[in-house]
């Protein structure tokens, strides 16, 4: 009977360093990856798990569509938000994500509506991060100088600006050429005024 021997080995996706039984590598179907790799492989990149982060996407577009009780229906299932009725079985769901949009990219992602009052179906999703989600929110207001439209937060992050500077200018009436192209002034502390 041969002996199990602990050899040396190097996890290909991350690099570490580590020992491992010569029949586990040889009878392997993580493709040889380290523990926390092939976790994050299978979870994340392939959403295969029902107790995995797709999963759990998927289960709260249910909740927040159907469940009258759920804390965010008012905002989906009570304005007409819907999901499409093939997607109420989870694997059907996975297959078309995964054929469509691809795997997700990063832990940072999450799902998004590409218009965010239609409904979660094909052709309007897509992987998101949370500032792209916060950019795509019903109550952002958009503002269009020559030719381009962002929303205040985008026009913060372009002009190097503070958010909360635009918005007051917007507030006191100024046109949105002005509130967008008139640089601030600088205020002189009265500490400096020696």
């Amino acid at each position: 009977m041969a002996k199990n021997i602990l050899i040396p080995w190097k996890c290909p996706q991350c690099g570490k360093q580590r020992m491992a039984y010569q029949s586990a590598l040889k009878r392997s179907t993580t493709g040889g990856l380290c523990g926390p790799c092939a976790i994050h492989r299978f979870v994340y990149v392939h959403g295969q798990s029902m107790g995995g982060p797709l999963y759990h996407r998927w289960n709260g577009i249910k909740q927040r569509c159907r469940d009258p009780h759920h804390r965010a229906f008012k905002n989906y299932g009570g304005r007409g938000i819907s999901i499409y009725p093939d997607w109420l079985d989870f694997k059907t769901f996975r297959d078309a994500i995964l054929n469509e949009i691809g795997p997700c990219p990063s832990p940072e992602h999450e799902l998004d509506r590409i218009d965010n009052s239609g409904n979660y179906e094909p052709g309007n999703m897509r992987w998101a991060t949370a500032t792209e989600q916060s950019n795509n929110k019903r109550s952002n207001r958009i503002l269009t100088l020559n030719n381009q439209s962002h929303t205040v937060a985008e026009w913060s992050r372009i002009l190097n600006m503070n958010v909360w500077t635009l918005w007051q200018r917007l507030e006191m009436g100024w046109s949105v050429e002005r509130t967008l192209t008139e640089p601030v002034r600088k205020h002189s502390s009265p500490l400096s005024r020696g």
